[in-house]
């Protein structure tokens, strides 16, 4: 088969690059062989198709994601029952969503103490999250254990306990 030079319309019915083109059933179905054989014979544009499909998709996805932080974003920063350290009127807030047995959220824990000191100023918020809790009890007792210290002794015990735990290595 001959090897078409660029460019190259690809039009199905009204989806056409010409609104005012139209094709019959018969010369549609050539274009899409054509079209077929073009992209066999010239893969990467395939793989240019999929990464940016991909790219797309991760923009909506972050999107969704945007939309849900904002609209619950009173629950996210004035929870009273949620441990804070810093200033509640704070500028700046930072959430976390953590397990005290995730392995990730431990290696993060010295990055966040150490934010903590260098910046007073801002407002770090701790929503406890043992989502592990259903294979390892202990990741929900620890959780129930960082509540009651800040209900009963407030933010700066729960900084320390909260901190304890990650430089403890359990």
């Amino acid at each position: 088969m001959k090897k078409l030079a660029l460019p190259i319309i690809i039009a199905f019915g009204s989806h056409s690059a010409f609104a005012d083109t139209t094709f019959t059933p018969e010369q549609e179905a050539k274009i899409g062989e054509i079209a077929a054989q073009y992209l066999v014979d010239n893969p990467e544009f395939l793989v240019k198709a999929s990464q940016k499909l991909q790219q797309q998709q991760l923009e909506q996805q972050a999107d969704i994601q945007k939309s849900a932080v904002l609209s619950n974003k009173d629950a996210l920063l004035n929870d009273k029952n949620t441990p804070f350290t810093g200033p509640k009127d704070a500028k700046v807030n930072v959430v976390e969503f953590f397990d005290y047995q995730c392995i990730y959220c431990a290696r993060l824990s010295p990055t966040i103490e150490k934010l903590q000191k260098k910046y007073p100023n801002v407002r770090f918020i701790f929503k406890e999250t043992p989502i592990f809790g259903n294979r390892w009890e202990p990741s929900k007792y620890a959780a129930q254990i960082g509540l009651e210290t800040f209900t009963q002794k407030g933010s700066s015990a729960y900084e320390k306990y909260h901190n304890g735990i990650y430089d403890s290595g359990l």
